[in-house]
């Protein structure tokens, strides 16, 4: 009879092994005086803290992440359609999706919100909250879902100064009116620059093509208006800028010379300050994040 004692060990072995990484990260964050020496004290805290935190349900076990919900977007026959997550409220109970369409005549695009049960995860039914439509000349809406809100950048020509921006609150109501609704009669910026909003729901940067400034514009739901706060600064090129999670860092990406530029952003005073740049010519996507 063959022993298979061996082989069982072997295999312990590799997988401590490729979990090694993982685990000199962990004791980086468990050195809590930052001797360079984890004691068993420290890592007892850090380990029951850590228990504590993804026991969600309090009851003093943890499993492994189950599938419980799953969708797929209907046949669309013909049309080339797409199916993506557009982001999900705060407390995690709606998820936000949105199904794009391109046809011969233009293209669509179907924004739906859908209940998440806290307790199973399953889905709940779609309900729509949005859509658009363009010709075959005419460009896609930018759409955001921050906070409660839900902010369309309408780009109906390239290049033409007949833009707007439409801010509504996120409801299935379809006969939900926006709270506010920018052209350039209301600010120049709404009809003919690019725009997106900031992770705090209280402004829009709108970037000016025609001689790469940006401008910080606030978002006034008691006057129904986007309204200029002065604060401006300048890009290598007009691009569309990312946004650290808190919304404290902001990043341009300028492509042709794959050279990030990094501004620090104070949402209470709206000021911008200038940073530093970093180039990596392998850069094909930014995604600003926040650590902890």
């Amino acid at each position: 009879m063959r022993s298979h004692k061996g082989k069982q060990s072997r295999s312990r072995r590799d997988k401590l092994a490729l979990g090694e990484p993982e685990v000199r990260q962990l004791l980086l964050l468990m050195d809590a005086d930052k001797n360079g020496k984890i004691s068993k004290e420290e890592w007892m805290k850090f380990m029951e803290a850590e228990f504590d935190r993804l026991d969600k349900d309090r009851k003093g076990e943890l499993t492994h992440v189950v599938n419980e919900a799953t969708y797929l977007l209907p046949d669309q026959a013909t049309n080339d359609c797409g199916l993506s997550i557009a982001g999900m409220n705060g407390k995690g109970t709606e998820i936000y999706d949105y199904e794009f369409c391109g046809t011969h005549e233009g293209q669509d695009s179907f924004y739906h919100e859908r209940t998440v049960d806290p307790q199973t995860w399953a889905l709940g039914a779609p309900q729509q909250i949005f859509a658009w439509s363009v010709d075959s000349i005419g460009n896609p809406d930018s759409v955001q879902l921050i906070k409660g809100l839900l902010f369309a950048f309408a780009y109906p020509v390239a290049y033409q100064p007949y833009n707007e921006l439409q801010v509504y609150p996120i409801t299935t109501n379809k006969k939900a009116k926006p709270r506010i609704d920018c052209t350039s009669t209301m600010l120049a910026a709404c009809g003919s620059d690019t725009g997106v909003a900031h992770p705090s729901a209280k402004y829009v940067f709108y970037t000016n093509a025609q001689n790469n400034t940006t401008e910080v514009d606030a978002v006034d739901l008691s006057s129904k208006q986007i309204v200029s706060t002065g604060t401006m600064f300048s890009t290598l090129t007009p691009n569309i800028l990312e946004f650290s999670p808190d919304g404290w860092v902001v990043c341009s990406w300028e492509r042709p010379a794959s050279t990030i530029s990094i501004f620090g952003f104070n949402a209470s005073t709206a000021a911008i300050t200038t940073g530093g740049s970093v180039t990596e010519a392998s850069t094909i996507s930014i995604l600003p994040a926040e650590r902890r």
